[in-house]
Order: C-alpha cells, then sequence, then structure tokens
C-alpha cells in the first residue's frame, strides 16, 4: 500500500529503502509461497555468478576444473555469501550492469537505468559513460531512470513522494553509518579519526575517491580492458556510495576472476611465449593479450601474491573481527582499523 516507507520489516526493524519501482519487481513475491520466493531468489543470483564466471574467464580460455572451483569460491566471498544469506539484489544489479556496460549491443544503458530503478547507485555509471564518451549510452540510462521514475509514480504516487522528497535523503533508515558494515567513506573515514568527520570533508574525500576511479576506469576503457574499466569505476561508486554495506561489495569477485584469468595469461606467456608478438600486443593494447614484460615470471607471481591477498581479504570476514554493534567502531584500535576497513582499501 501507500505506507510501505513507514512501516518496518523483519526482526530487525528495517525500513524499505529501494525506489518504487523495486515494487514491481518484488510484487511477484506476493503471489508465491516465501520458501518459493526465496529459491527463485537464489537461483536468480546464483545464476548471475555463473554469468560472471563466462564474462570475466570466457576469453582467457580457462579450464573447466579452475572455473569450478571459481564457483565454489565465490560461494564462501562474504559479499556474495552475504547477498545470497539476505536476499539481496546485488549480484541482479551487478549481472545487469555488467552485461549492459561489456556487451555490444544498441540498447545499451537500458539495463544500467532499470538497475538504477531498482537501487540508486548505479547512476554513479553514467559519469563513467560520459568519461569515456559513450554518450549516447550515458543519455539511455537517464531516460530509461526517468521512465522507472514515472512508472513508480503512477504504480505508488504517495509511496513515490514520500520516497523522493524524504526517504532518499534520509542515509540513517538503514542504520549508522559507522556500523562495521558500512564500507563506503562514509563509514571508514569516521572510524579511522575515532569521531564523526564534518560534512565537507567527508564530500571532498568521495569527490576525490570517485574521481579517481573515473580517471582510472578512462585508462583502461583506451586500453581496451572494458571489463576491467567497469570494475575500476564500480569501486569509485562504492566508495563514495552514503552508504555501501559489506555485501554491496560483490564488484570484488568479478574483480577476482580478472586476476585469475591475468595469472593464467601470464603463466602460459612464461611456459611457452617467445615474445615474438609482444610488440603487437603492446602496440595494439589487445585485452586478451600480454606485452613482453608481463610474460616474465615475475608477473605472474606478482598477479598470484595480490590474488591471495585479494581473496584473503573478502573471504576472511575480516571486517566482522573487531567489536560492532553500538559505535563501538569509533574505539578500535590500530590493528583494529586496519581490519575493519580492508574493503575501501583493497578497491583503491
Amino acid at each position: 500500500g501507500d505506507k510501505v516507507y513507514n512501516l518496518t520489516y523483519t526482526s530487525s526493524q528495517l525500513t524499505f529503502t529501494y525506489p518504487p519501482f523495486a515494487l514491481l519487481a518484488f510484487l511477484p513475491m506476493a503471489w508465491v509461497s516465501p520458501w518459493l520466493g526465496s529459491a527463485l531468489t537464489l537461483l536468480v543470483s546464483i545464476a548471475c555468478v555463473a554469468f560472471l564466471l563466462h564474462v570475466a574467464l570466457g576469453r582467457a580460455g580457462v579450464g573447466v576444473v579452475v572455473a569450478t572451483v571459481m564457483l565454489v569460491a565465490a560461494m564462501v566471498a562474504e559479499p556474495v555469501w552475504l547477498t545470497l544469506h539476505f536476499g539481496q539484489v546485488n549480484l541482479i544489479v551487478l549481472a545487469l550492469c555488467l552485461l549492459d556496460l561489456t556487451g555490444r549491443h544498441r540498447a545499451r544503458g537500458v539495463m544500467v537505468g532499470l538497475a538504477a530503478g531498482l537501487k540508486l547507485t548505479p547512476l554513479f555509471f553514467v559519469a563513467y559513460l560520459v568519461f569515456t564518451r559513450q554518450f549516447r549510452a550515458a543519455a539511455t540510462v537517464c531516460a530509461t531512470f526517468a521512465a522507472t521514475v514515472a512508472v513508480g509514480f503512477l504504480f505508488n504516487p504517495h509511496g513515490a513522494t514520500v520516497f523522493w522528497t524524504d526517504a532518499v535523503r534520509d542515509p540513517s533508515r538503514v542504520g549508522s553509518a559507522f556500523f562495521a558494515g558500512n564500507q563506503a567513506l562514509t563509514g571508514v573515514l569516521p572510524r579511522w579519526a575515532g569521531e564523526p568527520l564534518p560534512h565537507a570533508v567527508v564530500l571532498v574525500a568521495q569527490a576525490l575517491a570517485g574521481l579517481a576511479a573515473l580517471v582510472a576506469a578512462s585508462y583502461l576503457h583506451r586500453r581496451g580492458r572494458e571489463l576491467e574499466s567497469v570494475i575500476a569505476a564500480s569501486f569509485g561508486m562504492l566508495a563514495m556510495s552514503p552508504i555501501s554495506w559489506s555485501h554491496h561489495w560483490v564488484w570484488a569477485w568479478p574483480a577476482a576472476l580478472v586476476l585469475v584469468a591475468a595469472l593464467v595469461r601470464q603463466l602460459r606467456g612464461t611456459r611457452g611465449g617467445n615474445g615474438e608478438h609482444a610488440a603487437d600486443d603492446v602496440d595494439h593494447g589487445d585485452a586478451r593479450g600480454i606485452g613482453a614484460a608481463e610474460r616474465a615470471p615475475g608477473w605472474a607471481v606478482a598477479t598470484g601474491a595480490l590474488l591471495m591477498v585479494w581473496l584473503f581479504v573478502f573471504v576472511s570476514r575480516s571486517t566482522w573481527w573487531p567489536p560492532h554493534y553500538e559505535d563501538a567502531e569509533l574505539s578500535w584500535s590500530l590493528v583494529q582499523k586496519v581490519l575493519g576497513n580492508t574493503y575501501v582499501v583493497a578497491g583503491a
């Protein structure tokens, strides 16, 4: 009904925080049993993980054994596991954005616009598309998102009014920004400082993080590394979001797959490459090839080490090791700060 944003749900007494358009996506859940709805959500999310494997590892020619191991490993990565546990939409939003931004189709931007209609944060990709000079796709995202807003008002005018005039400006509806689960700058900076920081300081840090991510993404895009480019932009989106719960960091998983694909290429280049085509790889920026420098064993060792650290960060649940709840995070020791704020650091 029209009180959707005034009610609390579940034993945690949480409020509904998604745009009104998301209600249309959730509506079929009212027509099936909770168990069937949960099962369908789980299956769709797991299918999205499999899709990510295909996108990130397909071009690398990774074998079935490695792909299966990575699929199993995904289920223990903290962002993925929590998304499945909570029945969240993060993997679905991720798949929509990656399918849209790394594919070649005429409706480029539509799926990102729909994802933003479900959850506002994908709007950051409008800036990414502008930075990478994909202006038509950026306009398509905006037009599609505007259509979702209009549908929301048509479907639930009172709820839409409440959301766009009040709820959307109140991040406290989802809980304390200092909570350990918030792996955005709004949580990381106060936890490091041990106290709330002026709003202007946080805003400047958010702007710098977003700009750095867009510059990196633009560089990767020019090199023809589209998947890496989108992932780089996503880390800026997560860092500067008002709230980025740890399960929002599912974008770390395709990043891990990119590292696996790079490691496989480097190992093959080290074993069998004679550098014959290295100049072509460098000159043309082939996203599937590796240059002469990357054929050296040192690159494979460095990539393997980075992959191990990356997996530790996102599998170990270290962000939950220090004490949390009731703003205990503002009293963390130095070691606890390092452990409890690793996601943004890893993304950087």
